[in-house]
C-alpha cells in the first residue's frame, strides 16, 4: 500500500486518540506562543498539516483576530479542526501538490514533514518560502534520531509512514532558502525501546 495513503487511513482511525493526547500542546505551548508574539494583529496564517487544529485552537484563542487557513489529508482530521476552531477555513488537500495563489504572513509546518519522503519535504518548505509575505514567520517542528519507515506511534494502533531528519539538514536548508532562523530548539525523549529522539523545533523569517 502507498505509505501516504496508509498514514492517513491511520490518522483518520486514531485522530480522536490523537486529540486526547496533544489537543494541549504540552511542552510545544511555549514555543507557539513565542512564535504568536512575533506576529501583527490580523496576522494571515497558514497551518500545513493542520491535524486537529490544536495549534489554530491555541492561536486563534489569542485574541489577535488572526485569519487561518487549515490543509490536512486527513478527512477526520479536518472534521475535528473545524469543530475546534470555527473562525477557521479549511481546505482537503495532499501537500505534496499544494497550489495556493494567496500569500500568508505565517507559515506552520508542524510535524508534517516527517510523514514525506525527503525531496517531498524539502519542496514543500520552498513552497512554504514563496507563500510567506516577506518579512513573514515559520514555524516548523520535525524530528531526529530515527531511521525511515513504517512505525506505530502513541496514539495510534496502526503504522504510519516517519521519516528522520539529521539535525542540522533542515536548518542548512532553510538558510539556503532565504529563511533567518530566529530561535531553535530541541526536545529529546526516550521510546519505549530505548531509542532517543530529538523533536527540533525552528522558527524562522522570510
Amino acid at each position: 500500500m502507498n505509505m501516504t495513503r496508509k498514514t492517513i487511513q491511520s490518522y483518520n482511525r486514531c485522530a480522536n486518540t490523537f486529540v486526547q493526547e496533544h489537543m494541549d500542546l504540552g511542552v510545544f505551548k511555549r514555543f507557539i506562543q513565542e512564535f504568536s508574539d512575533l506576529l501583527k494583529v490580523g496576522a494571515s496564517i497558514l497551518d500545513l498539516g493542520c491535524g486537529p487544529g490544536n495549534i489554530g485552537k491555541f492561536l486563534m484563542n489569542q485574541k489577535k483576530r488572526y485569519k487561518l487557513l487549515g490543509v490536512d489529508l486527513s478527512p477526520e482530521m479536518l472534521r475535528l479542526a473545524k469543530q475546534h476552531v470555527p473562525d477557521g477555513k479549511f481546505i482537503l488537500a495532499d501537500l505534496r501538490d499544494l497550489r495556493l495563489q494567496e500569500k500568508f504572513d505565517a507559515v506552520i509546518v508542524s510535524f508534517c514533514i516527517i510523514h514525506l519522503d525527503t525531496d517531498h519535504a524539502k519542496d514543500l518548505l520552498r513552497k512554504a518560502f514563496d507563500l510567506l509575505n516577506a518579512g513573514g514567520y515559520l514555524y516548523l517542528s520535525f524530528m531526529s534520531g530515527g531511521k525511515p519507515g513504517l512505525e506505530k506511534a502513541t496514539f495510534s494502533q496502526d503504522e504510519l509512514y516517519f521519516n528522520y531528519f539529521m539535525p542540522k539538514q533542515i536548518p542548512e536548508y532553510l538558510e539556503r532558502l532565504g529563511y533567518r532562523i530566529i530561535s531553535k530548539y530541541r526536545h529529546d525523549y526516550q521510546k519505549a525501546n530505548n531509542q532517543v529522539i530529538q523533536d527540533i523545533i525552528l522558527i524562522a523569517q522570510k
